[in-house]
């Protein structure tokens, strides 16, 4: 296991109860040094670090130079380490600004019942009594799920990312670790199986972690992690950003954490390990690509819309695995394009800081093709149909389908092979810097 890192500075807590602040450069503190955080609003915070005897906690908008780019891109490269290294990370859930503190007027009543039920389960050496509990768990969803704060974007690897998390909702204490949630009505421990949208990817980065014994799912962890990031994706493009210009900085902690799982380079969002696939994002929704420049369009960082990213099944791979299921044999999958030469320029060299700059050329075959207004949806389609024959008086502009991937099923009596790819334009610029990647799926 790595050494642990202390961010740059911490606000000290005096532990008497009107004790003074004071910023705390961190250098002459051990790395075991108890800390706590917090994420986006910071109202009581201090209370609840005092009330926990921890004496330090960091707070971004005191820590890290406000003013000072070159002290923000420095913090801000250990996120990763900020918010896995914390004793606990504070969340007031209900605050709809940063303004708002986590203690409330609210109330507990109305709780629902916890019913014990007994239940005899069957092992190898014969039959053993026990209980199960059963609850109502519908709490946890409008009161932290479907708040204020997991709209932000940034507060996505500040949830995934600290080992235990308080929740404050506008009724009552939530707290979850690795390993269990509680709350205030329902103080006794249970387990997290499913728990929520995050719960999978928490779950699936603890294990490729610590991965040993207690891993029942025998993945290379590449494949793992790649599959994650894409899970992450599809979470965290949903949320909400003050600043475009954060898109790929506010998950970059968690990039760094996958970083040593998966081979090659990290790439503008992608990882240079079986890049082709990768390509295949798609935006969702309306939207249009921001005025700022924010990565190479062949990156989902260059997009600010929700997108869905490709091969993101983990669940179903694992489920597959633990039930035995094989794909078919006469399952197909075949690699169209092969990538020649990708660099990503960013302002300090740290892959994962912002960029600046960025190129990719590849070996494929362009397909000329044409699109029908008729079918077109301003909305973008799940899929694009791609036939040979054009009818002349429609044509409404001209792109190049480029397949990367043709996957399928074939056997004496039935055929099925679509082709994965992109759409181009000419953006008019000299050859290798000169397509525009649509950002569209194609099927033929």
């Amino acid at each position: 296991m790595s050494p642990k890192i202390l961010p740059g500075r911490l606000v000290y807590i005096n532990p008497g109860e009107n004790g003074p602040l004071r910023l705390f450069e961190t250098s002459g503190l051990v790395p075991d040094t108890p800390y706590m955080t917090l994420s986006h609003c910071w109202g009581n915070a201090i209370a609840i670090t005092r009330f926990n005897k921890i004496e330090y906690l960091w707070i971004d908008s005191l820590c890290i130079i406000q003013d000072s780019r070159q002290d923000w891109e420095k913090e801000s490269s250990l996120m990763k380490d900020i918010y896995s290294n914390t004793h606990c990370n504070i969340a007031a859930s209900h605050a709809t600004d940063g303004e708002m503190g986590c203690f409330v007027s609210r109330t507990l009543s109305g709780g629902s019942v916890m019913i014990n039920i007994p239940v005899t389960f069957k092992a190898d050496n014969g039959l053993h009594p026990g209980i199960w509990e059963a609850r109502d768990t519908g709490s946890w969803l409008p009161e932290v799920i479907n708040s204020p704060l997991w709209e932000r974007a940034w507060v996505f690897q500040e949830d995934v990312l600290p080992p235990r998390t308080l929740y404050f909702s506008s009724k009552q204490i939530h707290f979850m670790c690795d390993h269990v949630q509680v709350c205030e009505l329902y103080p006794k421990t249970w387990s997290l199986f499913k728990r929520r949208r995050r719960e999978p990817v928490r779950a699936i980065l603890r294990s490729l972690m610590i991965r040993g014994s207690e891993n029942k799912v025998d993945f290379p962890r590449a494949r793992t992690a790649i599959s994650l990031w894409h899970d992450m994706l599809n979470i965290y493009t949903r949320c909400d950003l003050t600043l475009e210009s954060d898109r790929l900085i506010a998950i970059s902690g968690l990039a760094r954490l996958l970083q040593p799982l998966i081979p090659g380079r990290y790439l503008a969002g992608h990882w240079e390990d079986n890049l082709i696939e990768q390509l295949l994002w798609k935006a969702r929704g309306a939207g249009s690509r921001s005025a700022t420049y924010l990565a190479p369009s062949w990156s989902w960082g260059s997009t600010t819309r929700s997108i869905w990213a490709p091969e993101s099944n983990q669940t179903n791979d694992i489920l597959r695995t633990l039930l035995y299921y094989e794909e078919p044999e006469n399952k197909v999958k075949t690699q169209l394009a092969f990538i020649r030469d990708v660099e990503i320029t960013t302002t300090n060299g740290d892959p994962m800081s912002q960029v600046t700059s960025g190129f990719l050329r590849m070996d494929g075959v362009l397909n000329l093709i044409v699109l029908d207004g008729e079918y077109l949806n301003p909305t973008a389609a799940e899929n694009l149909l791609i036939s040979e024959d054009v009818w002349r008086e429609k044509l409404i502009g001209k792109y190049c389908f480029v397949p990367l991937i043709e996957s399928g099923w074939r056997d004496p009596e039935y055929r099925y092979i679509s082709s994965k790819g992109l759409l181009l334009r000419p953006t008019g610029k000299e050859i290798g810097h000169g397509q525009e990647l649509a950002e569209e799926r194609a099927y033929n």
